[in-house]
């Protein structure tokens, strides 16, 4: 499973660097990347790919410069991952960082 999430951020990650970014609304920017990571579609599923693990796990930070990303980062937080010895907690890991190579627009400016 840990595999499963560190390959998820990191795709995210990628993806984010190169989806547009919209400064009229970020909130849809980000919340694609979180959906990324926890259903593997940009749009929300029902069925995660990790049991348990929700898009409120996921932090997406984007660096901006006068409103233009520079960076994408995008890592778990506060999550626990049950195996059959023990369980691990994740705050910040997996965590993916990459430059901003997209198109920035603006749909109501």
């Amino acid at each position: 499973n840990y595999n499963v999430m560190k390959t998820a951020v990191a795709d995210a990650a990628v993806l984010g660097s190169q989806l547009d970014y919209d400064v009229s609304d970020p909130d849809s920017f980000t919340d694609a990347l979180k959906n990324m990571v926890v259903y593997g579609d940009t749009t929300a599923g029902t069925s995660p790919m990790i049991r348990d693990f929700t898009t409120a796990n996921v932090t997406v930070g984007v660096n901006l410069v006068n409103n233009i990303p520079t960076e994408v980062e995008v890592s778990v937080r506060n999550f626990s991952l049950n195996t059959i010895f023990s369980t691990f907690n994740f705050v910040d890991k997996p965590r993916a960082v990459f430059t901003y190579m997209g198109r920035v627009r603006c749909s109501r400016c």
